[in-house]
């Protein structure tokens, strides 16, 4: 009795008259016979019977073919009718990934990025609204950074590679890359904005100190939530715990005065004055080319 417990539900083992119902004595050995000769499979045309690791592996797979199709007809809806003279206009760029799911967006004023998953949005948001650049490139007297690995990649392939037939002699004394401990810890980057900066080729962010700049910024009061004021024309510099302005010096470092707003922005909740930033960074740039 035990030898005809389980049996086969998928279509292809159903009883018909050729062909007799098929039974299996034991769970694993049912789960066995489906993995075998039911995998799951894709239907769609387009991949040609595609055999997928497990069900909910394929049930992801057919969700990209149901937004596929609902985006083909939203944009079929959407197309411009030849009476309204537009059938001439290039054809909208198709975006990488589709338009549906990007329900992560960026919160920044006047950035109306959206993405996929909140990784994407995270790594935009670092890369974009704070500058962080951590890929570095290890190959000596070098040390490009970027925001992302694609483009440290395409950087190395163009900058640091070298012909098929000079390579094939020089594959062993190429530098490796690897994650080492100052790369994730973030010490290489740090490293890398020291020299920079010997060289001035880059400006610190000047938190806490911009009142030694004069810099206007606007920051709100965690206690009383009044604004606090700070420009060229203050007589007196507000204190640290008044103005907002504490913790250690920022370590980062920027090339452009946009960077550093968005910067001091995001980290360090400051609104500064596009022109006193400008003023400043013109004037560090120009006192060191004097230098």
């Amino acid at each position: 009795m035990t030898e005809k417990r389980y049996t086969c539900a998928h279509a292809d083992c159903l009883p018909a008259s050729d062909r007799p119902i098929i039974f299996f004595p034991t769970w694993s050995a049912l789960q066995n016979h489906t993995r075998t000769v039911h995998p799951p499979m894709c239907t769609h045309s387009s991949c040609n019977g595609r055999i997928f690791s497990n069900a909910g592996n394929l049930r992801a797979h057919l969700k990209l073919h149901a937004q596929r199709d609902e985006e083909g007809q939203l944009n079929a809806a959407l197309a411009p009718s030849k009476e309204g003279g537009k059938e001439d206009q290039p054809p909208k760029k198709r975006r990488r990934g589709g338009e549906y799911g990007r329900d992560w967006k960026c919160s920044v004023e006047n950035c109306e990025k959206d993405f996929k998953s909140n990784k994407a949005l995270t790594v935009h948001h670092n890369v974009t609204h704070l500058g962080k650049r951590d890929h570095i490139c290890a190959h000596v007297d070098c040390g490009a950074f970027f925001g992302y690995k694609h483009l440290l990649q395409r950087h190395i392939t163009r900058a640091h590679s070298k012909p098929a037939e000079e390579s094939a002699h020089d594959v062993d004394s190429a530098p490796v890359m690897s994650l080492d401990i100052a790369t994730i810890t973030g010490v290489a980057y740090s490293a890398r904005a020291e020299k920079l900066l010997k060289e001035t080729k880059v400006f610190c962010c000047p938190f806490p100190h911009l009142g030694d700049h004069k810099i206007k910024f606007i920051v709100v009061s965690a206690e009383d939530d009044t604004e606090i004021i700070l420009d060229e024309t203050t007589t007196t510099e507000p204190t640290s715990d008044v103005a907002g302005l504490i913790g250690p010096n920022c370590q980062y470092v920027f090339s452009r005065g946009y960077d550093l707003r968005r910067h001091l922005r995001a980290v360090h909740k400051l609104d500064t004055a596009k022109e006193s930033v400008d003023r400043w960074v013109k004037k560090l740039k120009d006192s060191t080319q004097r230098n």
